[in-house]
């Protein structure tokens, strides 16, 4: 059985909270009001395989790399966590499978949108899944967790937050990220200019909005991935998709 076989077969076993990350098959839409029939609103999931991404420091930075470009000067890792760069802590170091779940409109396949970025630690079976919540932030039961990233242009991106600080200014990477999401057309997994390292960035087509990251764990409370919501798919009602996501 290959790697994807095993990750695949582990996650499409759980749903909490209608969260289907990684699910296939078919799903609801968020927001769609409760008098809606499932056969208006159902689309059929798919999981993309979107390469692999090394994490070198332990920490990846989450934005919409126009955010990025803006605030170069200083150092990502030393950000507020209020600042439009969110920093993820304790993230395995070594290279880690990206998958990419996508939801099509049933009977129109050449319509595809992106519902979660996975980056996946490990192939155990989901039991939990909670908040990822932003390094320099905290969260209280019953309030709103520090667990999402803002994209203002429509495109995220995912990278090591050491490897953002060391981009070379010559290099610039929306222009990168705009020229490979050309070619394809909802994500592109691009190396970065760095010397001897194999860093890439992740962008993916998001559309705008804030969008919760999230955390899957095993029955024994170890991490197995890290997850962009990006409110397509979930419990009928927004309302409740917001809550369940951003409450810890």
């Amino acid at each position: 059985m290959s790697r994807w076989d095993r990750v695949t077969a582990a996650v499409i076993v759980f749903d909490a909270s209608e969260f289907y990350a990684l699910h296939t098959g078919p799903a609801s839409r968020i927001g769609m009001g409760a008098a809606a029939s499932a056969a208006e609103i159902d689309v059929m999931l798919a999981i993309h395989d979107a390469g692999e991404f090394e994490v070198l420091t332990g920490k990846v930075a989450l934005c919409d790399p126009g955010h990025l470009a803006a605030g170069s000067a200083g150092s990502l890792q030393d950000r507020p966590v209020d600042e439009t760069v969110p920093i993820f802590a304790s993230v395995p170091v070594g290279r880690h499978l990206v998958l990419l779940t996508t939801a099509t409109e049933p009977g129109d396949d050449h319509c595809q949108v992106l519902a979660y970025l996975s980056l996946v630690f490990s192939d155990a079976p989901t039991t939990a899944i909670t908040p990822w919540i932003a390094e320099g932030g905290g969260s209280r039961c019953g309030e709103p967790a520090n667990n999402f990233l803002t994209v203002d242009g429509g495109v995220a991106g995912l990278l090591d937050a050491a490897g953002a600080d060391r981009i070379p200014s010559g290099f610039d990477v929306v222009r990168a990220i705009d020229r490979a999401l050309i070619a394809n057309k909802l994500w592109a997994n691009i190396p970065l200019p760095i010397a001897e390292t194999s860093e890439t960035v992740v962008a993916c087509r998001s559309g705008k909005g804030a969008f919760p990251v999230m955390q899957s764990l095993d029955a024994q409370g170890n991490v197995t991935g890290l997850h962009v919501d990006f409110a397509v798919v979930g419990p009928r009602s927004r309302k409740a998709w917001w809550k369940s996501r951003h409450l810890h």
